[in-house]
């Protein structure tokens, strides 16, 4: 039987043993998670590049749109301006104390011939108050931002005193009644809030005299003095509060 000599047999077996060692398994098994890392890296780059185009994308979108939306925003603007000087203009017509409805009333004050009206004096003045408060902004509509803004109010005083004469024996009850002929009118009462103690005598009633013009009469002289509540009319400041 003929005898085979393999003269490679040795450096098969080296070959076999580099195929089984475990770490030329390691490092294909790194090799190929690195490899899977680096594909991770570069889907993650695209997707971060697309998501970048879509925001440059949109916000062109949001231009466009803040350009149609101006006219709104103005409209807006100018709708504000307007409600402003609307209630601007009815704070001032429900505040203010009318004079005509007052002078109306005195030719219902005298009573028969025994009372004469002799003079009628009016004070009025203004003081003005500051203060701020916290408000929406108006050129934010629709947004949580707030801002300051000053509040000017106008305190509004007004006195009338009253000046007559009476030629009744008996004076109190027509000084009483000429009195309400006065005050007891719609709009004073209004005025006055119905507080009737804010209606009192001027200082204490004249003693008996001949009258200066018929001097065939005797009178007394009395003053009325009525103290209008104070009314008050509240204003924004026009440059921070009202929309340019």
């Amino acid at each position: 039987m003929p005898i085979r000599i393999d003269l490679l047999a040795q450096q098969k077996h080296l070959e076999d043993l580099r195929r089984r060692d475990p770490v030329m398994r390691m490092a294909w098994l790194a090799g190929g998670v690195v490899a899977l890392v680096v594909l991770a890296v570069l889907a993650l780059m695209l997707r971060n590049f697309k998501a970048a185009s879509n925001v440059v994308a949109l916000q062109n979108q949001l231009k466009k749109l803040d350009d149609v939306l101006k006219p709104v925003r103005k409209t807006q603007a100018d709708y504000e301006n307007l409600r402003f000087r609307t209630n601007s203009l009815l704070a001032f017509a429900t505040n203010r104390f009318l004079w005509a409805p007052v002078l109306d009333s005195l030719q219902y004050a005298p009573v028969d011939d025994e009372v004469h009206l002799t003079k009628f004096e009016s004070k009025q003045s203004f003081d003005t108050l500051e203060e701020n408060k916290s408000m929406p902004d108006p050129k934010n509509l629709g947004s949580t931002n707030r801002i300051q803004v000053k509040i000017f109010s106008r305190v509004e005083h007004n006195s009338i005193s009253v000046f007559a004469k009476c030629f009744a024996l008996s004076p109190d009850g027509k000084i009483k009644e000429f009195k309400e002929n006065l005050f007891k009118r719609p709009y004073l009462m209004a005025a006055m809030e119905t507080n009737d103690a804010n209606i009192s005598l001027g200082g204490p009633v004249s003693k008996s005299q001949l009258d200066t013009v018929d001097t065939n009469r005797f009178m007394v002289t009395f003053d009325l003095k009525c103290k209008i509540p104070d009314k008050v009319r509240e204003k924004k400041d026009k440059d921070k509060a009202r929309p340019k």
